[in-house]
């Protein structure tokens, strides 16, 4: 059995491609402010949209907890990409420059800033690989070392020959 999988797992869509689509873009504004001599503040504000892939032709599928139903992107009042997009996404930046010498030639920097950002597992087309758009699990042969007596389908289940 446990053979069968390591030969059988599949993985992607029956579909070939997914063409997910998403944003992802940022907004930013800054000012110093010079207090002293020797003391410079900067602040700033940046705005990011980052939004949730969605599938050119809608494509993906997700699982309710709530409802136990499998919910189809586009489809029934749900939204193309089935996760809602955050657009309050405000970053405020604060900074300083602190010369520690008459001479300019040291100076003490810091600074402080809020950052967003979208992690989506590594990929971006997970939600297209859930049913009914994952790819079935091919029939694959037991390698030439072992006796070829019957094919395996899936880790659970097998075929008589």
């Amino acid at each position: 059995m446990l053979a069968g999988f390591v030969d059988g797992y599949a993985h992607g869509t029956s579909f070939g491609m997914v063409g997910t689509r998403s944003w992802e873009n940022g907004f930013f504004a800054q000012d110093d402010y010079r207090v002293t001599r020797r003391l410079t503040l900067n602040f700033g504000l940046r705005y990011d949209v980052l939004t949730w892939p969605v599938e050119v032709l809608d494509r993906q599928a997700n699982f309710d907890l709530a409802t136990g139903a499998l919910i189809v992107a586009g489809s029934n009042g749900a939204s193309r990409s089935l996760i809602p997009n955050d657009y309050h996404n405000f970053g405020p930046r604060l900074g300083f420059a602190y010369q520690l010498t008459r001479d300019g030639k040291t100076v003490v920097r810091g600074g402080y800033g809020l950052f967003y950002f979208l992690d989506r597992g590594g990929i971006s087309n997970q939600l297209a690989q859930n049913p009914p758009f994952s790819a079935p699990p091919p029939v694959a042969p037991r390698p030439s070392s072992s006796p070829p007596t019957r094919p395996v389908l899936s880790p659970a289940v097998t075929l008589q020959t």
